[in-house]
């Protein structure tokens, strides 16, 4: 498929029915790269399938978000810079997903991941924070004075920040 890339680039998009078959066959190709694992290799041809997709629709003063292919690109692309732990731009995708399809479950399923995901690596700073501040307070002796007392603040403030950012990501998931 690489090799004939070229082919479906080079054809004249003024002819419809050539168009649609390229841009449809570009999309199958990106969908198939992403679900087989080459998610990075896949998202230039996802990107540019949309973006062919939006242009043709466009010139056709149509709504884009029409085109069952263009929601899977964007559902792919979605789930794509998902697993490649692009958790901003994947939330961004499914942000324009839900914005067209409120309802829709998976959608909603997906971004609710994207925020947990965020939430958990809090969690887990939070963690790292109390762990740290805990054996400092262990190392250091009561009368130490400002290091102590440092250490014994930061622990209770990484405790409360982690339970909090717990609560936030149930919330976020069972919402």
């Amino acid at each position: 498929m690489e090799q004939n890339l070229n082919l479906i680039y080079n054809i004249e998009y003024e002819n419809n029915e050539d168009s649609i078959k390229a841009t449809q066959l570009l999309g199958n190709y990106a969908v198939t790269l992403s679900n087989t694992g080459y998610y990075a290799k896949s998202i230039p041809y996802l990107n540019q399938t949309k973006k062919q997709i939006e242009k043709d629709f466009k010139l056709k003063s149509m709504n884009f978000w029409e085109d069952s292919l263009y929601e899977e690109l964007a559902f792919v692309s979605a789930i794509t810079y998902y697993y490649l732990i692009n958790y901003k731009i994947a939330k961004q995708e499914f942000q324009s997903l839900l914005k067209q399809f409120p309802e829709n479950d998976r959608y909603i399923n997906w971004y609710k991941a994207c925020i947990a995901n965020k939430l958990i690596k809090t969690e887990w700073i939070f963690a790292g924070f109390a762990t740290i501040s805990l054996i400092f307070s262990l190392i250091l002796k009561p009368e130490d004075g400002i290091i102590d007392s440092l250490a014994f603040y930061f622990l209770v403030i990484s405790f409360v920040g982690g339970i909090s950012t717990s609560f936030l990501r149930r919330y976020y998931i069972h919402k």
